[in-house]
């Protein structure tokens, strides 16, 4: 923990743990050469004070570049995150609102391309522990998203509560003047709690009164260039940055990469055996010829020697050559680390999805609450600006993709009973699958159309319902219009192995 001393947007000095502080004369001659500059083209006269923002980890970009650089080049990592990226993303997300929202969410995430960038959302929750997602209002009544990393965004806040945040302060480089630039940003929290306070409790009821803040709202940001959304994982109540998924393993990972590289060293060395070269002669000078003479020797060559000397190869013997158990340890070390089970983190074949494989599940399913969480925030401020309801956003819904090891068609027969059961409906059920609803409602009532009156006609009911036996297909149609083959199918009999020509005979 550390205190950050700023002049205008510069830091200007850090506050040490004695209390002492170190200053930075030059970046502190700069920020006042500007602060008066400023105030002298105002008219006004000089007048500044120094800010102290309180920082939470002065060694966290350190730490976020670290991993960063262990993800670019760890197949392991890279495994992880791409592994839980499909777990809690998927294909997307879908939402279902009344008509005038959902023309409204569909043209925030058509304009900022955000299916796009749902995988590297997910992929900084996992190195960074935590996603900064902001919000910036357009005259049009558009919003524009902007997601950054962890290192360029800092926290101003209360140092008695760490969720009393006062702004979001993100820094960038201006590659015309090559310093570095800052702007506020404020918590989405509150912004939104001025909707929700114009609605209070009264009697333990909320009023139904909805306030509306329109193309207005963009007024309410106080200070602020728009608003932040920050994501975070891995944090006790007491911190206010997240943290990444994989500091426990950062300096297990290495040693095991490294263990590895040593083990497949031994290996190659253990598969190209050694010689002992025993030569019949004292003369030191004709056995220094001879190993310079056999300098380029390498195994499958075939040297020619004098009957003189003895070659017998060396075998290795020790307990190095067989290290399963240690690296059973390893990998024990980073599978707990990263909460991924064995086959799933080294690509391995399982014959089951045992209880890791349901923890992975569950990890998830955590991830997911956190980003409907966020995601309804957006959709809230994204409605406002536009100016409609944003309390409209709880009544809709937000479906995140399902988890589950189910199969296909597992998964649909599972979908057919929750449907007559009356706990889904259809419209769920389809978007679940993977279906468009809207266009496969409109296509099921054409089909009605065309073949309803069909259905009663016998000639051709059987065809229609799927089924393959009808006075069409049947050898002798004036015998067998089908209708035997159907009552057999509704007692559940086997009419597998019917044979065409005699159907009476057999069931």
């Amino acid at each position: 923990m550390g205190y950050e001393v700023m002049l205008g947007k510069r830091i200007i000095g850090v506050v040490n743990p004695d209390n002492s502080v170190n200053y930075d004369m030059e970046t502190a001659q700069e920020a006042i050469k500007e602060i008066i500059a400023g105030q002298a083209s105002s008219g006004g006269g000089f007048f500044t004070t120094a800010k102290v923002i309180y920082r939470w980890d002065r060694n966290r970009k350190t730490n976020n570049d670290a991993v960063y650089n262990m993800w670019k080049a760890n197949p392991l990592i890279q495994n992880r995150v791409s592994l839980l990226n499909a777990l809690v993303f998927g294909r997307g997300l879908k939402w279902i609102y009344e008509d005038s929202v959902q023309e409204i969410i569909d043209r925030f995430w058509r304009t900022n391309r955000l299916r796009s960038k749902l995988n590297s959302i997910c992929t900084d929750a996992q190195l960074y522990g935590e996603v900064f997602i902001g919000l910036y209002p357009q005259p049009s009544g558009d919003v524009k998203i902007g997601i950054y990393e962890s290192s360029q965004v800092d926290i101003d806040f209360s140092p008695g509560n760490v969720y009393d945040v006062k702004r979001y302060i993100v820094t960038y480089k201006d590659e015309e003047t090559n310093k570095d630039e800052q702007f506020d940003m404020i918590p989405i929290e509150n912004y939104l709690n001025e909707i929700e306070y114009s609605a209070p409790m009264v009697a333990g009821t909320r009023r139904t009164t909805r306030g509306n803040l329109g193309l207005n709202g963009q007024a309410k940001l106080k200070g602020g260039k728009g608003v932040m959304i920050h994501v975070k994982f891995n944090n006790s109540t007491s911190e206010i940055y997240g943290t990444s998924d994989f500091k426990q393993i950062f300096d297990i990972l290495p040693d095991y990469m490294n263990f590895v590289g040593d083990r497949l060293t031994i290996h190659q060395l253990y598969g190209s055996p050694a010689y002992d070269i025993e030569i019949d002669t004292d003369d030191p000078e004709v056995i220094t010829n001879r190993i310079n003479e056999l300098a380029g020797f390498t195994i499958g060559s075939n040297p020619v020697h004098n009957s003189s000397e003895k070659w017998s190869p060396l075998q290795f013997n020790g307990s190095g050559i067989s290290a399963k158990e240690d690296e059973n340890v390893l990998r024990g070390l980073l599978c707990a680390g990263t909460g991924f089970p064995e086959h799933l983190l080294f690509n391995q074949a399982a014959n089951r999805f045992d209880d890791n494989t349901f923890a992975v599940i569950k990890i998830a399913e955590d991830r997911q609450d956190a980003f409907m969480d966020a995601f309804n925030d957006i959709h809230k401020f994204v409605v406002a600006i536009a100016g409609g309801d944003p309390l409209v956003v709880d009544d809709g819904q937000l479906i995140f993709p399902e988890i589950n090891i189910m199969s296909e068609k597992t998964k649909a027969e599972t979908y057919v009973l929750k449907v007559g059961a009356n706990i889904c409906s259809r419209r769920t059920a389809a978007i679940n699958m993977g279906h468009n609803w809207d266009i496969e409602e409109g296509q099921m009532l054409d089909e009605a159309a065309i073949f309803g009156a069909l259905i009663g006609n016998s000639d051709v009911a059987g065809a229609v319902g799927g089924r393959f036996t009808s006075k069409i297909n049947n050898q002798d149609p004036e015998r067998d219009d089908g209708a035997d083959d159907r009552v057999a199918r509704t007692n559940a009999q086997n009419i597998t192995t019917q044979i065409m020509g005699d159907r009476k005979t057999n069931n």
